[in-house]
């Protein structure tokens, strides 16, 4: 669920330069120093989240230290809905956050991700009150088996399909930190593969079972007297005239009693949207690109507006 501890990270190039990140003591973006007390605010997500393409300074989290307090990023690149049950489960009770902001963007709900990890029994097993792995007392076991895991892809980059390779990891969930860790062979093939699923991703989405992630969610931040926040977050494609993506997972949230911030006009209503992302088009292998540096300003601005009231 997160990567190799303490260790250099090499995330994306959508800027022109390769942008990496030393982990934390799980794996995740974060400075040294936030484990062992009290979070105010732990984030949840997938690349947009963790900050793809950024440099450390500019990504949602450090940005919004300043305003907040303890803030622990839980986001990495390719997480769905499961995914971020799943690490909400291993890692938030032991930062007890006062707010968990569940940032969800526009892809997460579709085939790549939560199709994809409706496929996976271990990660369902999350939908189960209470169940856990103990990973976040396993670094050291998770470290050797990720180490061993990218050695054994870097030396053997032939064999069976790109997509058969990548669906393999898949299954038994180590690919999770191959879209975080990757080398270049990893991140060619991943982007080959994702061009191949762009037909089956309007594919209808489980929302029955995604409300039941949410709640488990929601029930499992309330059980150590937190609140959850439901953000959506827009991809490119919602600047023109197409359907919100969101909406009908925002009314999910809504049902639940969520606080729920839709931050597509955060993006749409400025004079420029197209410079809150990384660069203007659509990209062949991945979608929509990242935002652009001025584009996680805005959305951590507008999620401090949202939580800092909720932490008085």
């Amino acid at each position: 669920l997160g990567g190799v501890a303490r260790r250099t990270s090499v995330l994306c190039n959508e800027y022109g330069s390769w942008i990496s990140y030393e982990s934390d003591a799980h794996g995740f973006r974060n400075p040294p120093g936030l484990w062992g007390a009290r979070a105010d605010v732990v984030l949840i997500g997938d690349s947009f989240t963790i900050g793809a393409c950024v440099p450390d300074e500019a990504e949602i989290g450090e940005r919004l230290r300043a305003r907040l307090g303890t803030v622990v990023n839980l986001g990495m690149s390719g997480n769905g809905p499961l995914h971020g049950l799943a690490t909400l489960r291993e890692y938030g009770p032991a930062l007890r956050p006062r707010v968990v902001v569940w940032l969800l963007f526009e892809n997460d709900l579709m085939a790549q991700d939560f199709g994809l990890e409706l496929k996976m029994p271990l990660l369902k097993r999350y939908l189960e009150p209470g169940f856990q792995q103990g990973l976040i007392d396993r670094q050291p076991e998770i470290d050797a088996a990720l180490d061993e895991h990218f050695d054994r892809l870097s030396k053997n980059p032939s064999g069976t399909s790109p997509a058969q390779r990548a669906l393999v990891d898949a299954s038994d969930g180590s690919a999770r930190a191959s879209r975080v860790l990757r080398l270049r062979g990893l991140r060619s093939r991943w982007g080959r593969l994702r061009s191949s699923w762009r037909g089956t991703s309007d594919a209808p989405t489980d929302y029955v079972l995604f409300e039941r992630v949410l709640r488990r969610a929601r029930d499992d931040v309330a059980g150590w007297g937190g609140e959850l926040v439901f953000v959506s977050l827009p991809g490119i494609w919602s600047l023109g005239a197409g359907p919100d993506r969101n909406e009908a997972a925002r009314e999910v949230a809504r049902g639940l009693g969520l606080t729920v911030v839709d931050a597509g006009p955060w993006i749409r209503d400025a004079p420029e949207p197209l410079d809150f992302f990384a660069f203007p088009g659509v990209s062949r292998f991945m979608g929509s690109p990242h935002y652009s540096i001025e584009g996680y300003a805005r959305v951590a601005d507008g999620i401090g507006d949202v939580v800092a009231p909720l932490l008085e």
